[in-house]
């Protein structure tokens, strides 16, 4: 990307890595990892013209999570 003269790296994390939630401990940890990861990048890299994102998706209603909403209080 330098000898390109830049570019775009994009990291995936999640909202819980900025806010935790009850019982995703771990989970967790490891997205705020992405998180911190990322903005050091963008630090390091910014100077450089490559910029370095991270999108947070939030809990999302699927097949996979059904059971986990359903048990919801």
């Amino acid at each position: 990307m330098r000898k390109a003269g830049g570019g775009s790296i994009v990291n995936v994390a999640s909202v819980l890595g900025i806010n935790g939630a009850r019982l995703r401990a771990a989970y967790a940890a490891s997205k705020g990892a992405v998180v911190l990861l990322t903005k050091c990048m963008a630090i390091d890299h910014g100077p450089d013209k490559i910029r370095v994102n991270a999108i947070c998706p939030s809990f999302v209603e699927t097949d996979l999570t059904a059971e986990v909403i359903r048990k919801a209080p």
